[in-house]
């Protein structure tokens, strides 16, 4: 009976360090330290969980590179939170024409409504905020749209 506790806590072990690894993205010396244990013991449960077959790595996102970037912003601004949108084929910032390859945009906005002023909106933009070019070819290959530079703007807004 002894024996099967024991294993299934070590199962459990396993499986905690693997999902803090792969999935939450933590460093095993991070690991170690929430979980307080040695990084050493970190890596054999790792290799355990692999020579286990616990782990089987396959993310197939279309939208990976949106969840990128959304981690890029999140990290660089400071943000709770964001979400990348693709731009969708019919929408008002499509084009009829099609892609010369793989492009990915980003907007943002951030706003802030202080309690202490209240009817007070203060808000700050970023429009192209990676500042990447892309091109869109139109009926004929010789007529192109190039994308405006990034720009930044601020607004406040007061309700009487």
């Amino acid at each position: 009976m002894a024996d099967g506790r024991e294993d299934f806590e070590a199962i459990r072990q396993i499986h905690t360090v693997l999902v803090l690894h792969f999935v939450d993205g933590m460093k095993q010396n991070d690991i170690a330290a929430a979980l307080n244990l040695s990084p050493s013991k970190v890596n054999r449960l790792i290799a355990q969980g692999r020579k286990l077959g616990m782990l089987r790595i396959a993310v197939e996102s279309p939208f990976q590179r949106l969840v990128d970037i959304e981690k890029q912003l999140i990290e660089i601004a400071k943000l709770a939170g964001a979400i990348v949108t693709p731009t969708v084929a019919g929408s008002p910032d499509s084009t009829d024409g099609s892609f010369t390859g793989p492009q990915t945009f980003v907007d943002a906005s951030l706003g802030f409504e202080p309690k202490a002023l209240s009817g007070l909106t203060l808000s700050a933009d970023c429009k192209n905020c990676f500042n990447k070019a892309y091109s869109v070819s139109f009926l004929t290959p010789t007529a192109i749209y190039i994308n405006p530079p990034r720009t930044y703007s601020v607004r406040a807004l007061y309700r009487f």
